[in-house]
């Protein structure tokens, strides 16, 4: 793909930091800036290998940039996307890792000037840790990266975008901002949920957990505040998930209190086979 004169990463975090580190790996940007809250983290970036420079400046940062990533939680993305129309030039894409999509689009799409274009995306990647000291060059391979488009979302930045995430070894899929926020409040938004209510209703026999629960639980750990804002921006979306859950829940709780074998084994057969078809 067409080599970026200059990518400028908003949030050089575990997200931003590995798109920084993959962008250099291949070659794709002559410069890679990072801009930032603390210079310590910047530093940190730089030391790594994400970024050529950083700067607590927004304004320094995207200045001249063809491409701008935003790459923090979702209500710093829409913070930064009403200050951005007024720093970059005609010809600049700008592009979003959130994990949720109908709110970040709907704004940034109303508040861009002419000639400036939005496209959405979500890479299915990370871990509960955070910290560009996690990052990793070939974070994205093999994964799945969501990318929206909407009836205003203009379609060289769309084919641009799509094209950054292939090269960086995503598999790619384009879907509407409200297709996405359904589908990852099913299988993201909720069972980040559900670990975090199990730890709550575990908690005072935690001393006892093993690896079982260790495992089932480990995105619990996760940043919360990136999570708070994920709930606030997909509420929807994810009551309707936790009505589903809770119907689910509610079942399974009769069939235990009625020691009803049969619907406890043909409901643990069922999940199971389906659970199977998985690839991990």
């Amino acid at each position: 793909m067409k080599k970026f004169n200059k990518v400028a990463i908003i949030g050089v975090g575990l997200i931003g930091g590995s798109i920084g580190l993959a962008l250099k790996k291949r070659g794709l940007a002559r410069l890679v800036v990072g801009v930032g809250r603390r210079r310590s983290s910047l530093k940190k970036a730089e030391k790594r290998g994400a970024i050529d420079w950083g700067t607590l400046s927004l304004e320094s940062g995207v200045r001249g940039a063809d491409l701008v990533i935003l790459a923090t939680p979702v209500l710093k993305i829409i913070d930064f996307g009403k200050r951005l129309p007024k720093l970059v030039a005609p010809g600049t894409i700008i592009t979003d890792v959130g994990s949720t999509k109908a709110e970040v689009v709907r704004i940034l799409e109303r508040s861009l000037p002419k000639g400036v274009h939005f496209v959405g995306g979500h890479p299915m990647a990370g871990s509960e840790h955070r910290g560009v000291e996690f990052a990793q060059k070939d974070l994205f391979r093999g994964t799945l990266t969501f990318i929206t488009k909407t009836k205003n979302t203009n379609s060289a930045a769309l084919r641009t975008i799509s094209s950054l995430w292939r090269t960086l070894g995503a598999k790619v899929e384009i879907l509407s901002p409200a297709k996405h926020d359904k589908i990852v409040a099913n299988i993201s938004h909720l069972v980040h949920i559900a670990a975090c209510e199990l730890v709550n209703s575990a908690k005072g026999d935690l001393k006892y957990a093993s690896s079982g629960f260790a495992d089932t639980t480990r995105i619990a750990s996760s940043d919360p505040g990136l999570w708070r804002d994920i709930l606030l921006t997909n509420k929807n979306q994810i009551a309707g998930s936790l009505d589903k859950y809770i119907s689910s829940l509610q079942r399974i709780k009769k069939a235990v209190r009625r020691s009803d074998a049969k619907m406890i084994m043909r409901d643990l057969r069922a999940v199971k086979e389906i659970r199977d078809t998985l690839k991990s």
